[in-house]
């Protein structure tokens, strides 16, 4: 049984829960979406995770784990205006980093996967920065 469920999660998985746990990855500011073939399929289908910044700031860096067995497109965007500060089609598992900005205080940013039928997908979004804050 450990064996299916080793094999099921896949070495992706394993590996980006592993640098998550050991510190590599940031620990201040984390969001996750998630998606799954169990979950009712649709043509297409678009979530998103908010979050704010305390002040201005030209530019902050955020770190994605992404774990994904299908395509998508990840953005960041301004909430009130959907204006897409950044913008990258994910086909692949891959553990990156993404400057984005500026960013202004009091404006709400989203975090969003936009995708078609997807088998499985997870997104992590983090950042050390002392900036950010995760909307309630």
């Amino acid at each position: 049984m450990k064996g299916n469920l080793l094999h099921k999660l896949g070495w992706d998985t394993i590996l980006n829960t592993m640098l998550a746990v050991s510190g590599c990855m940031p620990e201040l500011f984390s969001v996750q979406i998630e998606r799954n073939g169990e979950q009712e399929r649709t043509s297409a289908f678009s979530e998103e995770k908010l979050f704010t910044v305390c002040r201005d700031t030209d530019r902050l860096e955020l770190d994605f784990i992404v774990n994904i067995h299908g395509s998508g497109t990840l953005q960041v965007a301004e909430q009130e205006s959907s204006q897409v500060l950044w913008q990258g089609v994910v086909r692949e598992s891959a553990v990156f980093t993404q400057s984005i900005g500026p960013l202004k205080k009091g404006r709400g940013y989203v975090v969003r996967f936009v995708a078609g039928t997807v088998n499985h997908a997870t997104i992590t979004a983090a950042s050390r920065s002392e900036l950010i804050r995760t909307a309630a």
